[in-house]
């Protein structure tokens, strides 16, 4: 796993002993974003802050901080649960990291750091040279007491492996969203279609707001899979979706990501090519032709 780091780091084309660190640190806080997927962490946490809009959307920050948000406020959030696999995470690519709490119990924002120098032995860095013992440093910080009214987005990621990151949306992020739906999606739509006047998921004549629920909690023990997470249907979607052989820019717009304003800038063709795509992972083929939706999401009062 050292030579997909190796690959990566020769990517950067760093040309002095600077611009080689910063790369090394940025490829430990991806390994440390995919670990803590690993771990279910944005189960209850987004990505949030200045590196989270260098990963996610390509502008120019850095900062050794990994910044985090939990989803709903939680005074008596650890990060020990998360630490060890974290760790773990990291020894599957061959690097011993050093991982410490260091929050304090009457504080909101819960931190810690990762600590490496394993990395140094693995490859051929210069900013290491004549300083054998220094380490890299990752700080992690959570806002264990958010603020209402967050919004947030999920986007895929292709390294170190395929994995998705739940992140704060960017505030000016109010356009429509496209949802294409294959014919399994499509006939369940179908099916219920009606039933309620304005909404097509209700539960007691009111809209479902959330996937994770005790009915899907039910519905996961009913059919054996306890262990699956949200977040796991649109991994494996992803996971189907790159099987099947569809490019990486068709994924991620299937998959959610935030790609300009889709509804007006993808051509017809473009648009039978996501509907293609999508039923591409149906284990069987029908003969009824597919459907395309776009969902318009209403903007969200601050």
């Amino acid at each position: 796993m050292i030579e997909l780091i190796q690959q990566r780091l020769d990517s950067y084309k760093a040309s002095n002993p600077v611009e080689e660190e910063q790369a090394t640190k940025e490829i430990l806080q991806e390994v440390a974003l995919y670990s803590l997927w690993r771990a279910g962490f944005f189960e209850v946490a987004a990505f949030q802050g200045g590196t989270s809009l260098r990963i996610l959307h390509k502008l120019p920050r850095f900062s050794e901080d990994l910044d985090f948000i939990l989803k709903k406020p939680d005074p008596g959030f650890e990060w020990s649960s998360y630490l060890k696999k974290l760790q773990d995470g990291f020894e599957e690519f061959g690097l011993q990291t050093e991982v410490l709490d260091k929050s304090r119990m009457d504080q909101s924002v819960k931190k810690a750091v990762l600590k490496d120098n394993s990395i140094s032995n693995q490859l051929n860095l210069s900013f290491y040279r004549g300083h054998p013992e220094q380490k890299l440093k990752i700080k992690l910080e959570i806002d264990v007491n958010p603020p209402e009214g967050s919004g947030y987005e999920y986007t895929y990621l292709d390294f170190p492996l395929d994995f998705e990151v739940c992140h704060q949306d960017l505030a000016s992020n109010k356009e429509d969203r496209l949802v294409v739906l294959n014919r399994v999606a499509m006939s369940v739509i179908d099916e219920l279609r009606g039933a309620h006047p304005e909404h097509v998921f209700t539960y007691k004549e009111h809209a479902v707001q959330t996937i994770n629920n005790s009915a899907w909690k039910r519905a996961r023990i009913s059919v054996g899979l306890r262990q699956v997470r949200v977040d796991d249907l649109k991994h494996t979607f992803g996971r189907r979706l790159r099987a099947a052989g569809v490019p990486m820019e068709t994924r991620k717009v299937l998959l959610g990501h935030k790609n300009g304003d889709i509804t007006t800038h993808y051509s017809a063709p473009e648009l039978e090519e996501l509907i293609e795509a999508v039923n591409s992972v149906c284990a069987e083929k029908s003969g009824k032709s597919p459907a395309l939706v776009i969902l318009k999401r209403k903007a969200a009062t601050r």
